[in-house]
């Protein structure tokens, strides 16, 4: 969507760097690449964009590894960003307050 429109910003709960990384992650015995029709690629995507970006990622996520919130965090380069790491979110458990936090320091940029 950030592609596509004009916004003030990118808030992104535990996001994944490409769908085929979450795949080789849980099921790497299998040829996940060649499984998949679309690529979900949100390196390329990200890197499409300028907006200020913040990560929220946990580290005991259990359905995307924290290192791929983390890899698209370091490989995102075209505008001012914020990694917000926590250690006991799970998934998405994240509180009002983290996303208040989040959403103060990109409507700052």
């Amino acid at each position: 969507m950030a592609t596509e429109r004009d916004l003030g910003g990118i808030i992104l709960g535990a996001p994944y760097t490409r769908i085929a990384d979450i795949g080789k992650a849980l099921y790497g015995w299998l040829p996940v690449e060649l499984l998949l029709k679309h690529r979900f690629d949100s390196i390329a995507k990200l890197n499409q964009v300028e907006e200020p970006l913040a990560i929220l990622h946990s580290q005991d996520d259990r359905v995307i590894p924290f290192a791929l919130g983390r890899k698209l965090f370091d490989t995102a380069d075209s505008g001012p960003k914020r990694f917000f790491e926590f250690t006991d979110r799970g998934h998405t458990g994240f509180t009002s307050s983290d996303l208040q936090a989040a959403i103060s320091w990109v409507s700052k940029r």
